[in-house]
């Protein structure tokens, strides 16, 4: 938005709507699995409120659902969203996903969008403050396959922040089951590779 102009919409609805992203690359997409060089989302329904673009920052109220190609369903999306070159954050973030519930605040910073969305495991930093958060194996499976045989439910509340390959939380709780439990800090060095 060189010009500086201001765009502002009450309120924009999709009905139906599709989407996909796609990047060159060799190798094909392995079924079930998310592919960030392959995103191609179906049934996509979306509610944007209060929807302004002011120079280079898009804001909205959003309200989102979709199914994408690797049979990840996206029940619900909805967050206050804000997208600037440096920033993609969801405040009051309700996410339902398959079998999982994230909430409530989610943020990705890159230096370069296009770029570090390309290595989005080591150049882009996530943070995310999660309050009775669920995930899922199953659903975790569709980034890191080795999930899947797993058959865990994990809740979760805490702080996370760092690049995927290099997490950190300086104060988390996670149960798995009946008998597994972490409270404290937690580092992870290497993912996805588990």
């Amino acid at each position: 938005n060189t010009d500086q102009r201001r765009i502002s919409v009450n309120n924009l609805r999709i009905n139906d709507g599709g989407l996909s992203l796609e990047t060159q690359s060799k190798s094909s997409s392995e079924p079930h699995m998310f592919d960030a060089n392959r995103v191609n989302v179906s049934n996509l329904e979306a509610t944007f409120k209060n929807l302004n673009i002011t120079k280079d920052t898009l804001k909205a109220d959003v309200d989102i659902s979709a199914t994408e190609r690797s049979g990840l369903v996206i029940k619900k999306l909805k967050a206050g969203f804000k997208f600037t070159p440096k920033l993609m954050e969801f405040k009051g973030l309700d996410l339902v996903i398959n079998k999982s519930h994230f909430g409530n605040y989610y943020s990705m910073r890159y230096n370069d969008f296009n770029e570090d969305m390309q290595n989005f495991i080591h150049a882009v930093t996530v943070e995310g403050h999660f309050q009775n958060s669920e995930l899922s194996s199953d659903d975790l499976a569709f980034f890191a396959p080795e999930a899947a045989s797993w058959k865990q439910d994990f809740t979760f509340d805490g702080n996370v922040k760092g690049t995927i390959d290099n997490l950190s939380s300086k104060r988390i709780t996670v149960k798995a089951g009946e008998s597994n439990f972490l409270d404290g800090e937690l580092s992870m060095r290497g993912l996805p590779n588990i």
